[in-house]
Formats: C-alpha cells, structure tokens, sequence
C-alpha cells in the first residue's frame, strides 16, 4: 500500500468517525426540543420526534447488526426487508433490556450510567473499521426498494406517506400515569418498557403536560409502524412484492382502522407484537438456522413487557416450530436451536421474577360480538369484496396441501384467533381483523394476475385499478387535517 492509499485511508476514517460523533450528538439532543416545538405547534413537535425515532432505529439496526456478527447469525430470507426488521428487532429488545436495567438505579447513578451507555455506543459504532466503512451505507441493505420498477416505488411511496399522515389527535394528559391507563387500560404492559420510554423520550427530565405526546407519537411510529412492516413481510412469504405492497397499502387506507386508532389505541400494542410473532414463526422455519432461535427467545421478552399473557401464545408456536422441523432437522439442530433461545428464556425468566401481582385472567368474549366486528370492518372499505373469492381461494388451497407457506400462515392464524378469544380479546378484535380480511383479499389479487398471462404494461392497469380502490374511501384529506390540527 503505497501513501497516497495510506493518506486516503486515514482522511475517510476521521471523517468517518467525526460524522457519527456529530451525527450522535445532534440526535440525542432533539428530545430536549420537543416542548419548545410542540407549543409552535404540535405539528413541529411531531417531526422533531419522527427525526428522533428515525435515529433510534437506526441505532437498533447497527446493534442488530453487530449481534448477528458477533453471533455469526446467516440466515436465508425472502427480501431485504426481512433481514432489516430482524436486525432492527434484536437491538430494539437488547436496547430495552439494558435501558430499563439502568432506569432501576437512583436519579444521579441513572443519568451517569444513561449517558456513559449512549457515550460509549457513540464511540464503539463511530470507531473506524475498514468494515464499517465500506459498510456504511445502510442503503445497501434496501435491495428491495432498489429493485423496485418505478410502478412499485410509486406504491411504496404512497404508502409510506400515508402511515405517516394517519397520526390521530391524541389528547392531552397530565401526567405519565393518566397516559399509561389510556394506552394500557388493562395494565398489562411491564413497568420496564414505561421505564425505556421516560429515558428514551425525556432523557430522565420531569415529563410536562405540553411533551406527553411524544408519548402517542412514539407509540404510533414503533407500534404501527411495526405493523405494518411485519405484515408486508408475512405477505412476502406468500405473494409477490406487488401484491404484499398493494395488502399494505389496503390496512393504512383503510378507513376503519383509522377509527381504531382513535378510539381502540389501546388494542395496537398486543395486535402488533402478535404480528411480529408470527413474522418471527416464519422466518425463523425460512431461515434454515438454528442460530434463528436467538430472535426467537428474545421476541419471547418483548412480547412479556407488551402483554404477559402473549408468553402463551410464545410458547405453543415455539413448540409448533419444533414439531414442524422435527419431521426435516436432526435432534441435533432442534438441540442448538433450544440453546440460543436460552438467551431469551432467561431474561424473560428474570423479568417474571421481577414481576408481582400478576394473575391469570380468561376474557368473556362474545362470539357472536366478533363476528359483527368483522361485518362492520369489512363493509367499511370497498377493496375488502376482494375477500369473498378470497375465502373460497383459501379454503380450496388449504385442503388441498400444496401451498406449504399458507399452511405455515394458517396454523398461526388459528392459534391466534384462539389464544386471543381465550386471553387477550383486545388483540384479534380489531387490527388483527383488518390484516385478515386483506390477506384474504391478497388470494383472489394474487390469483388474478397469475392467471391473467399478459404484458407488464397491462398488469400494471390492473394493479392501478385496485389501488385506486384502495384509496377511494380512505378519507386521506381528513387524516391531513387532523394531523395538522385544522379540525
């Protein structure tokens, strides 16, 4: 390597490493902003915390990232987006793990050891390695939008800025724990993920009445937005990339869910996290590694800090997992696999010991209740008359046992229409049932342009048609409104 290289080397790695220091710095200071923008208007507070989670899951991902390396994690997958959320997974539950550990400690050793974890994260990822230069670019994991044909990209784009614009109104609270109640009734999340959220959000700062809805605006863009991508993921297990966009696009344009979002917030937190579940189900039997079984212990701790109960339903799919490659792996494969859901298993263990007054508890859910509930969701959207064929599709390629990933789908599915009918009514009677209808919807899609041998062109007129439906009724211009307070 003659100097030239050396001198280039050595000018890529200190702007490298004095970009992430700066980049670091400038994040971490957004939260103590938030109220000033949020009394200009609450719109600017939004975007203030919109840059800030952007940040965040940045920040998970490379931890995510860095996991997978350490733990040599190679797993296959059906898109890049796959390998995203399960990376941005891994940091997310190892971030809250070691936050709501530092959050147990008095005011002074919380801040010294709060700020010396975010400052030693700064420097460790700002270090600069070879790899991490050549690596730096997280947009070279988006080989999926990459990939996209200008068609696509058009119905990502929509699709994007519509999850964006569909933040309600949340109302105003004084005080975190008139907050906690709306956003848990049932007092089901775990005191460790309110304790993530104070440092996260406030750095620790006394929480005003002015900054509480960093609180809703956080919960929206992780939740949802969690959702959302899990959903498009399971969708990819299935149908093509058209058509799990087009199944997106159906669940933010619909406008029920946005009604659901108003005034069932509550039922977001265990409908996501039981949509993460199943993503997890699936990819960790797509991904043909026992070393999946890290994901899936840990997602077994996140879904205990959202709802205890969710451990259930954890467990019996976990067991489903080990049934179903019993019958294609080695005792040896199960074996390693069990071992690295142990990483899981024992923070789970540790958080339950920690965790007093719990009682099992069966709702008393009507059955007939549920099924007016998906009357009521599905005539609220046009797109949804897609589910009638839909259902005949389903149940003619479920008998027949020729589509292995709609029989994986399908165990899920009934495992958790039961597990919520028993437990957890709160997350299958509302956005569970909207992700439903339009997968439904998806069969007769899928199966009208596979059937249809024509041009790309003309395919293309045909999916323009549906996305037209999709938007017709989805009251986008009040969801504007309202995110800008006009209403």
């Amino acid at each position: 390597m003659n100097g030239f290289e050396i001198n280039n080397w050595a000018i890529k790695k200190i702007l490298f490493f004095v970009s992430r220091i700066l980049f670091f710095g400038c994040a971490l200071l957004l939260p103590l902003y938030f109220e000033k923008f949020t009394t200009l208007h609450k719109i600017y507070g939004y975007l203030v915390i919109l840059t800030y989670f952007c940040f965040i899951v940045m920040n998970w991902y490379v931890w995510g990232k860095e996991i997978n390396y350490r733990f040599k994690v190679y797993a296959r997958a059906n898109s890049s987006v796959d390998r995203i959320l399960e990376r941005v997974l891994l940091g997310s539950v190892v971030s809250i793990f070691i936050l709501s550990c530092i959050s147990m400690f008095s005011f002074v050793d919380k801040m010294v050891l709060y700020w010396g974890f975010w400052s030693m994260a700064a420097l460790f990822f700002s270090y600069p390695t070879k790899r991490r230069i050549i690596d730096r670019k997280i947009s070279f994991e988006f080989s999926e939008l990459k990939f996209m044909d200008g068609f696509e990209k058009v119905i990502f784009g929509i699709t994007l800025i519509i999850f964006l614009v569909s933040v309600p109104s949340f109302p105003v609270f004084h005080g975190t724990d008139a907050i906690k109640v709306y956003l848990d009734p049932g007092e089901l999340v775990h005191d460790q993920l309110w304790a993530f959220y104070d440092l996260i959000l406030f750095h620790g700062k006394e929480i005003s009445s002015s900054n509480n809805l960093s609180y809703f605006y956080f919960t929206y863009l992780l939740f949802f937005g969690l959702f959302i991508i899990s959903f498009y993921c399971i969708l990819r297990f299935k149908f093509t990339r058209k058509v799990a966009l087009i199944g997106t696009l159906s669940i933010v344009c619909t406008r029920h869910l946005y009604y659901l979002l108003f005034n069932h917030v509550s039922d977001l937190l265990p409908s996501a996290t039981m949509m993460v579940l199943c993503w997890v189900f699936l990819w960790s039997l797509k991904s043909s590694t026992y070393r999946s079984g890290l994901l899936m212990g840990l997602i077994g701790y996140f879904c205990l800090l959202v709802n205890i109960k969710m451990l259930v339903l954890h467990a019996v799919l976990t067991i489903a997992f080990v049934i179903y490659k019993f019958k294609e792996s080695s005792f040896w494969f199960l074996k390693q696999f069990i071992r690295y859901t142990l990483v899981g298993a024992t923070l789970t263990i540790l958080t339950l010991l920690l965790h007093h007054g719990f009682e099992v508890s069966f709702t008393t859910y009507n059955y007939y209740e549920f099924i007016d509930q998906l009357k009521i969701i599905f005539i609220s959207k046009s797109f949804f008359i897609l589910a009638i064929p839909g259902l005949v599709i389903f149940i003619f390629d479920l008998f027949s046992i020729k589509d292995s990933e709609l029989l994986k789908i399908s165990i899920f599915l009934i495992l958790a229409i039961i597990w919520g009918i028993i437990f957890e009514v709160g997350a299958v009677r509302s956005f569970f049932i909207v992700a439903l209808i339009s997968f439904i919807c998806m069969l007769t899609l899928d199966k009208i342009l596979s059937k249809v041998s024509i041009n790309k062109s003309h395919q293309n007129l045909i999916i323009l048609f549906y996305v037209v439906m999709c938007m017709m009724d989805s009251s986008i211009e009040y969801r504007v409104k309202s995110m800008l307070g006009l209403l």
